[in-house]
C-alpha cells in the first residue's frame, strides 16, 4: 500500500499573504480558516496524511507572543477541522547550528524538541523522534521509555514498534525483541525492518523487489536512530541502480567509515 503525504505549507501561506518575517505558526491562531483550507486542499488532492503547521514550533526557534502549547494545539485542531483522519506533527529544525559548526549545545536542542511534545496530540510523533535521538546518544533505557510513551498514543505505529524491538535487542533482551518483531509482522507483513531483524532478509528482499525507494525508506528507519551500519547494509542489498541509493549510503557511512562514504559519493556522481 502506498501512503501519500501532503506538500509544503509555507509556500501555500505565502500565496495567501504571509509576509517576510511573519511567523507562519501564529496563523494557527489568527487565521485558522486559511490553515484548514490548505489542509483540505491537500486532502482533496489525495493526501492520506497531513502535517501540522508547526515546522518552527519549538522553543529554540519560535518567538511569537502566543504560548507555544496553544500554537501547537491550534495547529492540530486546524488539521482535524479539515477532515484529516491521520495527522502528523511537523517537527522542523531549531534554526541554529550545533557545535562545533555553530554555538548551539546538543542538550539545548534536545530540550527544545522535548518541549515541542508537551500536548497529548503530538506525543506519538514527538516521543518517537526523542527515542531516536536517545538511541543516537547511546541512552537506550531512556529511548525505551520514550518509545513506550509514543506507543501509548498509537500502538500500531510500525516505525515506533520496529524501533522498540531494536532498542530491546541492544539492551540485551533478545528473546523479548524477537517476540516483539513477530507481533509487528502479524500487524503488517511489509514491516521490512522487523522482518530483517528476525533474520528473514530474503523475505524482505522479495517484498521490496527492485524498488530503490523501498530500500531507502527502510534505511531511513534505521539511520534515524543511529543504526548507520545497518542502514548501509540494507542499501547494499538493492540490485537496482540509483544515484539516490549511493547518496544515502554516503550520508550514513560518513558516521563510521569516511573511505566508504567517499566511495559511495563517487558512485553517486557517475
Amino acid at each position: 500500500m502506498i501512503t501519500f503525504l501532503d506538500g509544503a505549507m509555507g509556500t501555500q501561506l505565502q500565496n495567501r499573504g504571509l509576509q517576510p518575517g511573519e511567523i507562519p505558526e501564529l496563523w494557527n491562531l489568527t487565521r485558522p480558516a486559511d490553515i484548514t483550507a490548505v489542509h483540505r486542499a491537500y486532502l482533496e488532492a489525495g493526501a492520506d496524511i497531513v502535517s501540522t503547521n508547526t515546522f518552527g514550533a519549538n522553543p529554540a526557534k519560535y518567538h511569537g507572543d502566543a504560548p507555544l502549547k496553544d500554537v501547537i494545539a491550534a495547529a492540530v485542531q486546524c488539521a482535524r477541522d479539515a477532515g484529516a483522519k491521520r495527522v502528523a506533527l511537523d517537527v522542523g529544525p531549531t534554526g541554529r547550528l550545533l557545535k562545533p559548526a555553530g554555538d548551539f549545545e546538543f542538550d539545548a536542542a534536545y530540550d527544545a524538541f522535548y518541549k515541542a511534545t508537551w500536548t497529548a496530540a503530538e506525543q506519538e510523533t514527538g516521543f518517537y523522534y526523542l527515542a531516536a535521538i536517545d538511541c543516537r546518544r547511546g541512552d537506550d533505557r531512556l529511548a525505551l521509555e520514550h518509545i513506550d510513551r509514543s506507543l501509548v498514543r498509537n500502538g500500531h505505529n510500525l516505525k515506533a514498534r520496529a524501533l522498540r524491538g531494536m532498542i530491546l535487542a541492544r539492551l540485551g533482551r533478545g528473546e523479548e525483541a524477537q517476540a516483539w518483531f513477530g507481533q509487528n509482522l502479524e500487524l503488517d507483513a511489509f514491516d521490512y525492518v522487523s522482518r530483517i531483524e528476525m533474520g528473514d532478509t530474503e523475505g524482505a528482499l522479495r517484498l521490496m523487489g527492485d524498488r530503490a525507494s523501498s530500500y531507502i525508506e527502510c534505511a531511513i528507519d534505521y539511520a534515524e536512530a543511529g543504526f548507520y551500519e545497518k542502514a548501509v547494509a540494507v542499501l547494499a542489498l538493492c540490485r537496482a541502480g540509483s544515484p539516490m541509493l549511493a547518496y544515502h549510503k554516503a550520508l550514513y557511512a560518513a558516521h563510521y567509515d569516511e573511505k566508504l562514504a567517499a566511495e559511495a559519493l563517487a558512485d553517486a556522481a557517475k
